[in-house]
């Protein structure tokens, strides 16, 4: 019985700080999963791009030296 009554507080709590996040992030303008995915995507496209193109400048440096 116990057990029974302590669960259902958690599962009362975890609803509100639920519900919270939800509202919180939905004023304040959070993206939602999808544009979260897409943007890491992005920057680790980026990334790539960005170390790629370092290693291709070192390697060039180390052949002129």
């Amino acid at each position: 019985m116990e057990f029974d009554l302590m669960l259902i507080k958690i599962i009362v709590i975890a609803s509100i700080l639920a519900l919270g996040v939800f509202v919180i992030s939905e004023t304040i303008g959070v993206f939602s999963s999808y544009d979260v995915i897409d943007s890491v995507k992005e920057q680790a496209n980026t990334l790539e791009t960005k170390t790629s193109e370092s290693v291709e400048t070192g390697i060039g440096l180390m052949k002129t030296v």
